[in-house]
């Protein structure tokens, strides 16, 4: 796995939790994303 993946995959991961989000809900729900890959980053 890479360490981070592209944020356009982050954004799409972001949509799948919230279809109907804002531009502002999907902002948080992206950062709560890479908060999920950072933490899986210094796991390893």
């Amino acid at each position: 796995m890479k360490a981070f993946p592209s944020s356009k995959e982050i954004i799409k991961e972001a949509k799948s939790y919230n279809k109907k989000a804002d531009i502002n809900q999907l902002h948080a729900i992206a950062f709560d994303v890479m908060k999920k890959y950072r933490d899986i980053y210094y796991q390893n």
